[in-house]
């Protein structure tokens, strides 16, 4: 990899990273019924990112304000609960001019209002939207249909524009018709799941789905497409098992999963510290399950909190392979340079520098998680102003765990800070090799 590529890359996994914060953070203040100010999640990201970030996050608020309103809770505040793109773009000016949004964006409204609004006909719609005259009849067509296959009640709109389904794609032969979905889950910075039913064989199951400004993105869904391979490769209790994939009769990919009934381990860390045994015995559960991936080839590139499951039995699974890499062991023509990234704040500096993605890279993921489920923060914080920029182009020191819990084992923060080690020669050697150090700390510690 030459060096010119090789920045590409850096740029590409600092701007997905940095991104995924943002919106991971945005719908997170949104769940916890303190709904956040858009303008000031757009700002702290890197300017020239800041335009895709601000449609990306007005999809996300015009959801969860149009869903608000229909429970009766529409918050009090600008936007209120129905909002419309033209109320965004007088208010948050990094979105642009509503002539110039790509009509698959200006569809997503009619989409929220044809849920839980007030139901448009096409030629009430596309009135509002004049530069998109052409364009919209097919996406808000393409919405209807969507709708019509998830069990929705649509009205039919006054008139329809047809077009020509989906291309049969023999890598996603699920069929759309098969599933019914029942609740959104959560979203990440490229997807959002869904509780489902999988109505031939009624049981339930997670629908995972690129957000729809992404459906159109080549790399998005060729990474999307990427990861259920991945996961195809992998049978273990502790990683999430996936069905297959399907495709949309609009054309978008969908991946279906193994349902866990529980959550996620950032949400119980929101919820409070957890002690220090089920600390280690979260992260040992993780390992055995990164190793096993690891013995098949993958690596996961993204291991923080929120892509670790608790069910309600307190079984462990791993879960978004979104990051994934086949180890340069088993590198093929598939392997066709993957999204380059991870999250910033857990992520081994020799990603954040382009280096090449192998074991210590999970290694390092490891001892970042045991240090956030021991401390309750991540390895690395980042500022979002101009004097804190230069930080984020590499890694910096972190902070003893003893210095922010008192009663931290020695042990254990020798073991975290030894993963988290800038040289990666000197973590240990492979997840197996961790998970046995948990294993002999439990042990001794009686």
């Amino acid at each position: 990899m030459n060096d010119q590529s090789g920045a590409s890359r850096n740029q590409i996994a600092s701007f997905a990273s940095s991104l995924e914060s943002v919106i991971l953070d945005f719908e997170r203040a949104w769940r916890a019924e303190s709904p956040p100010i858009l303008s000031d999640a757009v700002g702290r990201a890197e300017p020239q990112a800041r335009a895709a970030l601000a449609r990306e996050l007005a999809v996300i608020d015009m959801e969860f304000r149009y869903q608000a309103s229909a429970q009766g809770n529409a918050p009090c505040d600008e936007l209120g609960g129905r909002p419309t793109w033209r109320d965004y773009v007088l208010r948050v000016p990094e979105i642009g001019q509503a002539a110039h949004l790509a009509p698959e964006l200006i569809a997503e409204e009619y989409r929220m209002r044809q849920l839980w609004g007030d139901r448009p006909s096409h030629d009430a719609f596309i009135s509002r939207y004049p530069a998109q005259l052409t364009q919209l009849p097919m996406w808000l067509s393409r919405i209807d249909d969507e709708l019509r296959a998830d069990a929705a009640n649509v009205v039919e709109p006054s008139t329809k524009t047809p077009f020509a389904p989906a291309a049969v794609d023999p890598r996603a032969p699920l069929p759309w018709s098969d599933y019914r979905l029942q609740e959104h889950l959560g979203s990440g910075g490229f997807g959002k799941v869904y509780r489902a039913v999988q109505k031939s064989l009624d049981r339930p199951v997670a629908v995972k789905a690129l957000h729809k400004a992404r459906q159109r993105d080549p790399r998005a869904v060729e990474q999307f497409l990427h990861e259920a391979r991945l996961l195809a490769r992998l049978k273990h209790p502790g990683i999430v098992g996936v069905h297959g994939l399907g495709r949309y009769p609009g054309g978008g990919y969908f991946l279906v999963l193994d349902l866990v009934e529980g959550e996620d381990l950032q949400r119980r860390i929101d919820r409070g510290r957890l002690t220090i045994a089920e600390a280690v015995r979260i992260t040992i559960a993780v390992a055995e399950a990164i190793q096993h991936a690891h013995q098949h080839g993958v690596l996961h590139g993204d291991l923080k909190p929120s892509n670790v499951l608790c069910d309600t039995n307190g079984a462990v699974i791993v879960t978004d392979f979104g990051f994934g890499h086949l180890l340069p062991t088993e590198a093929d023509a598939a392997n066709t340079a993957p999204l380059f990234g991870g999250t910033l704040a857990f992520l081994a500096p020799e990603v954040a520098r382009s280096g090449p993605p192998g074991i210590p890279v999970d290694v390092y993921g490891l001892g970042a998680l045991l240090y956030c489920l021991l401390t309750g923060r991540p390895p690395h914080q980042f500022a979002h102003d101009e004097e804190a920029r230069a930080d984020r182009e590499g890694i910096g020191d972190v902070l003893a765990p003893a210095t922010i819990r008192s009663e931290m084992p020695s042990e254990l923060e020798t073991l975290a800070m030894t993963c988290l080690a800038t040289n990666p020669a000197t973590r240990c050697s492979s997840a197996a090799e961790f998970a046995d150090a948990l294993r002999r700390w439990v042990s001794a510690s009686g």
